[in-house]
């Protein structure tokens, strides 16, 4: 056996003692660093869990932070909360759900409407994702698990970019999931996971392990996504120095859990997850560590897969070009984007 596969499942085998045993871990404490202030971020899913723990120690350090969430009421209570918190009035709701594209594309549209330099963004946090029980079709005729956890934010970043609006130096951060280690290996072909959702009916209920190899493969995506953007970004020129990153929060008790519907595997999952997981606090280190540490930004760092604030080795076909690039293409075809990077 090869050192990189070695390492590669040293990775693996680290991430599932993580998350079994991370609730007992200390916790981790890095660097307070510099102010935000000047700068301006964007939180998916930052309403509750990892995602308004991520929106309030941006807050916390004096960013200006837009909280992009479905549910509009949800989040103008995050704001007021965060608000209140750090004391930053600098917090704001931004309506966007990613189970519709048109949703992100008038997202896109009302930030173009702002002035210039309200425009200007230095951090994306892509956090907002979902484990979908039930076969759906979303009205682009996507399987509802690739388009929410995946395709949206893949929209909603390239947009970004392609608008000019990130910054030369911004921090793009895709906040994933140790589940990337269940995924086979995409094909285009397994995208929508024809070959586990096709076994029921639209509307009928999947069990929670087909539930989960779907998750997997959209968590999978975007690790592929970090890498396959950071090496056009990189060649791009204008935004060679802007830093992409995916990670692991850990396995945190979140609302992720109380979402799914009560079944027997789920009852245990969820049990174990609040048993065993850390707080979404904690979940957040990792990736607002990312978003504004200097370290993560240096060149030979980007493009990685995090967690625990270290970088770990990922499967061995996550690199292969070939793949990446096909991959990209297909997105960018299920997404109606035009000139892609």
């Amino acid at each position: 056996m090869s050192k990189l596969l070695l390492q590669q499942h040293a990775s693996h085998f680290k991430s599932l003692v993580d998350a079994i045993f991370g609730g007992l871990y200390s916790d981790i404490h890095v660097p307070r660093y510099d102010s935000l202030r000047g700068k301006r971020a964007l939180v998916t899913g930052a309403n509750t869990g990892v995602g308004f723990d991520v929106a309030l120690a941006l807050a916390s350090r004096d960013a200006e932070v837009y909280l992009l969430c479905r549910n509009k009421s949800k989040a103008e209570n995050a704001r007021d909360e965060i608000i209140d918190k750090t004391k930053n009035s600098h917090v704001f709701v931004e309506v966007i759900d990613f189970e519709e594209m048109s949703s992100v594309r008038e997202f896109i549209d009302r930030w173009h409407k702002r002035p210039d330099e309200s425009r200007r963004i230095d951090i994306i946090v892509n956090n907002a994702g979902a484990i979908v029980e039930r076969r759906t079709i979303t009205s682009s005729g996507l399987e509802k698990t690739y388009q929410i956890n995946h395709l949206g934010p893949f929209l909603l970043t390239l947009s970004l970019i392609q608008s000019a609006y990130i910054t030369p130096t911004a921090r793009i951060v895709m906040v994933s999931s140790n589940q990337i280690y269940a995924s086979d290996r995409l094909t285009l072909d397994l995208l929508n996971s024809p070959d586990i959702v096709g076994k029921v009916e639209i509307g009928q209920p999947l069990n929670l392990i087909d539930a989960m190899r779907t998750y997997a493969r959209s968590k999978a995506m975007q690790h592929v996504f970090t890498i396959e953007l950071q090496r056009r970004l990189e060649i791009s020129g204008t935004w060679r120095n802007v830093t992409v990153h995916c990670c692991h929060p850990g396995t945190v008790k979140s609302s992720i859990w109380e979402g799914l519907e009560r079944t027997f595997l789920t009852n245990i999952a969820a049990r174990i997850a609040f048993a065993t997981g850390i707080t979404p606090e904690q979940g957040a280190t990792t990736p607002v560590w990312l978003a504004t540490a200097p370290e993560p930004a240096h060149e030979d760092l980007r493009g990685r897969y995090w967690a625990r604030c270290r970088w770990r080795w990922i499967p061995a076909w996550m690199h292969n070009k070939q793949t990446t690039v096909a991959l990209w293409e297909q997105w960018c075809r299920d997404a109606g984007i035009e000139n892609p990077l």
